[in-house]
């Protein structure tokens, strides 16, 4: 008959060993996004491809049909989005363009509708 366990031992938990973790690492950009599950970071990091041509114009466009003015994109990147008072819907600005791609990018990827969608005239 094996001994038996202390009340404190059992209580205890093993440490799972780091190749067995199922928590990204700290260096996974999954970390920084607050835990993300893999298939969405991946998506994120496709997407988030370097671009195309150097020199090549950002084109920033918000489906009004898709949005519902909940103004995250605003909070992220006041000088690219603006609401529209009379349609209640996100209206990308004049200034869009000189925004950071990393920025308008975030702010597409934080739109709850994906109604944004951040690319480059060729």
């Amino acid at each position: 008959m094996p001994p038996a366990r202390s009340p404190q031992r059992s209580a205890r938990r093993r440490r799972a060993s780091p190749a067995r973790s199922s928590r990204p690492s700290v260096s996974s950009p999954c970390a920084l996004r607050g835990g993300a599950s893999i298939a969405r970071c991946c998506r994120r990091l496709r997407w988030e491809s370097p671009s195309s041509a150097v020199g090549s114009t950002i084109r920033v466009r918000v489906d009004p049909e898709l949005c519902i003015g909940t103004g995250d994109c605003v909070r992220l990147a006041p000088h690219a989005f603006r609401i529209d008072d009379r349609s209640g819907v996100s209206v990308p600005q004049p200034g869009a363009v000189a925004t950071a791609r990393e920025l308008l990018e975030e702010a597409a990827f934080n739109c709850p509708t994906r109604a944004i969608t951040v690319g480059t005239d060729e």
